[in-house]
């Protein structure tokens, strides 16, 4: 995530405490003359604090070995902060399954401590293997709770072969499957033993995921229903599924010798992605744009239609072009209509969306903040924003007249990208080819768009 609310209200709440404690000393050591003095000796304290932190924090390797706990401490993740190159952490379940954890290092730029520890079981998993479409193969995966550093891939290799040639990374929710990521398997030798090895993309932790393994084609080599596995729900965003033609829960995973092709994870068919997230009637101003919660988006929007697929303008790109899609969505004020300043009701579009999902053209090196800019001028869309040296970032002051507590005390925008909320802000991201772009207003300090730590 960019910048927040949160990290500004703490620097507010240090400096009014510091400035109070200045006062309080001056006032019984008998003069302002005293007040510099108190101001080096904070400043002393915490640079102390800060170098102790820091002092004898062994370098982390490109291949580290979990610690027993599971936790690689913030000053050990400082090491490899902004380095090239890939960090592997490896560690084992007590059912002898094998993980890594690959980190980008220059992907990480706000390090904070990482708890890698998993554990896997077998246990409840007919109902879930059932609900998508009775997949032969599956593995509950728990993940401790933690703020991701950065998105990251998790390698399970396992202690047997899955004859399988798909493999999804799913979450299970009201008896349903969601897809949070579709990724690789193969099969690799320990020993005389052919076992199968996994990896995903992990961009959230803190509970329990399933992974489910089958084939994409049925008995007879007849592509399968749900050969074309996106899902929004819980796994991804509104935007995410829209710009990818998702659907709400895994419909079908097939096993070699499955059943009917027509087998569905959602006995109901609802097959709904996400709700439209409408203002019971409320009328609403079309356009508009949001606003803050720290900078760090990519391109703007056009708030009169369907911009899916449109071009972008010329960033400067010769030869290969490179391409990111960006969308701008305020939809939690739908959902929060009571808390909405009436001057800014006319602001907020019926359907939520500023800007529906759109790709956007980019030259490398260009981050998420360029992106953002260009894209909301090219389309006249009004955005505000700031630079804070402190952080050496922008911030989003506001989006289509839209800011910071418009929707209450709570309330701003904030950007993901990939389903990942970076925790640093948009003009420190680095777009790369492929890269979904979101920026979301939020009502209750990022829960209700995904991201729970943005309150802690």
């Amino acid at each position: 995530m960019q910048m927040s609310m949160r990290d500004r209200w703490r620097r507010l709440a240090v400096l009014v405490a510091v400035i109070l404690c200045m006062i309080t000393l001056a006032g019984c050591q008998g003069g302002a003359s005293d007040v510099p003095q108190v101001t080096k000796e904070v400043a002393e304290a915490m640079q102390k604090d800060q170098a102790e932190a820091e002092e004898d924090v062994e370098p982390l390797q490109e291949e580290n070995q979990i610690p027993e706990d599971g936790i690689i401490s913030k000053a050990q993740l400082g090491t490899i902060a902004g380095k090239e190159g890939e960090y592997r952490f490896l560690g084992e379940t007590g059912d002898g399954v094998a993980y890594q954890w690959t980190y980008d290092g220059e992907k990480i730029k706000n390090p904070v401590e990482q708890k890698l520890k998993v554990e896997c079981s077998s246990e409840g998993l007919e109902k879930i293997q059932k609900a998508a479409g009775n997949a032969p193969y599956g593995l509950g995966v728990t993940l401790q709770d933690m703020e991701m550093a950065a998105p990251v891939t998790l390698t399970l290799t396992l202690d047997q072969s899955w004859d399988a040639d798909r493999v999804l990374l799913c979450s299970y929710e009201d008896g349903k499957v969601y897809q949070l990521d579709q990724g690789d398997i193969q099969q690799v030798k320990k020993g005389k033993k052919e076992i199968s090895q996994v990896s995903f993309q992990i961009t959230r932790a803190g509970e329990t995921f399933y992974v489910l393994g089958g084939s994409s084609k049925g008995s007879k080599g007849d592509k399968a229903s749900g050969d074309d596995l996106d899902a929004a729900g819980t796994g991804k965003s509104k935007t995410q599924a829209a710009a990818q033609g998702g659907e709400e829960h895994v419909q079908h995973l097939q096993g070699q010798d499955a059943g009917s092709p027509d087998a569905a994870a959602d006995p109901d068919g609802s097959g709904q992605s996400d709700e439209d997230p409408g203002a019971d009637g409320q009328e609403q101003g079309e356009g508009g744009q949001s606003q803050d919660l720290e900078q760090s988006q990519g391109q703007a929007a056009d708030p009169g239609g369907d911009t899916q697929g449109e071009g972008t303008g010329d960033p400067g790109v010769t030869g290969d072009v490179h391409t990111c899609t960006l969308s701008i969505e305020c939809s939690t004020l739908l959902e929060n209509w009571d808390k909405v300043k009436e001057a800014k009701k006319e602001f907020v579009p019926a359907d939520g969306w500023i800007l529906q999902p759109v790709e956007i053209a980019f030259t490398p090196g260009e981050t998420v903040f360029d992106v953002l800019k260009r894209a909301v001028q090219e389309r006249d869309i009004q955005m505000e924003s700031s630079y804070t040296p402190m952080y050496g970032s922008y911030y989003i002051e506001g989006i289509n007249q839209l800011y910071e507590f418009d929707g209450g005390a709570q309330s701003g925008w904030m950007f993901c990208v990939n389903g990942w909320y970076p925790n640093y802000g948009c003009s420190s991201y680095t777009v790369e080819d492929g890269d979904v772009i979101e920026w979301r207003y939020t009502c209750d300090l990022g829960s209700d768009v995904g991201n729970r730590y943005m309150g802690d």
